[in-house]
């Protein structure tokens, strides 16, 4: 699977928080598998911090690593 972080930017830059967020759970509840499940978990996870914090977050957060 594609990078969460990635992902989450695309569904938010292109929909917004609502949207994307509702897109994100919706393929959650249709994954297959528990990985699949928690992957989709993260994806809505990192869409509600880029919507706290901004882009910012991430870049600022990978430097550190």
């Amino acid at each position: 699977m594609s990078d969460e972080i990635a992902i989450a930017k695309e569904l938010y830059k292109k929909f917004g928080l609502k949207k994307a967020s509702f897109i994100a759970f919706d393929n959650m509840q249709k994954a297959t598998g528990e990985e699949e499940t928690e992957y989709w978990l993260r994806v809505i996870n990192r869409i509600a911090l880029l919507d706290i914090a901004g882009d910012d977050f991430f870049e600022t957060k990978s430097q550190t690593s």
